[in-house]
């Protein structure tokens, strides 16, 4: 297998049946057709992702990180999901529909900002946040027929809308 490399990931082309064979374990999506492995995330961005999925479990909304969503042929690991109640707790993939995914910018941010979003909004996802670590900002996104529309841009503290969470962006961020 050949692997093309572009912004620091991989994407290794394989079928559907040889991604699954690779096991649990795999660190990678799959994507047209191919194992998209991104680039190892750092400390800062598994810190704000931990604290993304505690401030939304807390306030009562079942949250995990770093979880499988396979809606149709693509299979997306995101930062942060929030899924609903026909969760099957002992399956490797959710496979309903999240309620929200949570993205935190890295080294691929094209990823997260065009092809990700790109791809949520075609599988009817209805909210999307992005966190800028750099920038500093959490950015919400509602779903609007089939495309997203901005519903906030958070640079301090704030509720986005349509959700009973508060962010407080610098609690949620490594100085």
């Amino acid at each position: 297998m050949s692997a093309e490399t572009h912004a620091g990931a991989r994407d290794v082309p394989m079928s559907w049946d040889e991604y699954v064979a690779l096991g649990e374990g795999v660190r990678g999506e799959y994507v047209d057709g191919k194992l998209h492995v991104p680039p190892r995330p750092t400390f800062r961005h598994q810190v704000a992702c931990t604290r993304l999925t505690g401030l939304l479990a807390g306030a009562g909304h079942l949250a995990v990180a770093d979880w499988a969503w396979k809606p149709g042929a693509h299979e997306w690991h995101p930062d942060v999901m929030v899924v609903g109640e026909d969760v099957d707790v002992s399956a490797n993939r959710y496979t309903g529909r999240p309620r929200l995914i949570v993205e935190v910018l890295s080294s691929n941010a094209t990823d997260d900002t065009i092809r990700k979003m790109h791809q949520y909004a075609l599988h009817g996802l209805p909210h999307y946040w992005i966190l800028g670590q750099y920038e500093r900002t959490l950015w919400t996104y509602e779903l609007t027929a089939s495309t997203f529309r901005q519903t906030a841009e958070i640079t301090d503290r704030g509720t986005p809308p349509g959700w009973d969470v508060e962010v407080a962006v610098d609690e949620v961020l490594l100085r």
